[in-house]
């Protein structure tokens, strides 16, 4: 049976955290739905393949700018 797929609606947080989620989304091959991610989380996008992830329309997505 196929797992729910995980929303991604997150503040971000520490990296090493958020690559360990994304290595273990990826190697359990999750579907990730994203509503909100700023900073960190961007690594479980990064590492969980492309065919895998879905922005919702009103997705937002940040980043540091310095």
């Amino acid at each position: 049976m196929d797992q729910p797929p995980v929303v991604i609606n997150d503040p971000g947080g520490y990296v090493w955290v958020h690559e360990a989620l994304g290595r273990k989304y990826a190697k359990e091959g999750a579907k990730l739905i994203v509503v909100y991610c700023a900073s960190a989380c961007l690594n479980l996008i990064a590492l969980v393949p492309k065919e895998n992830v879905c922005f919702r329309r009103s997705a937002w997505i940040g980043f540091h700018t310095r």
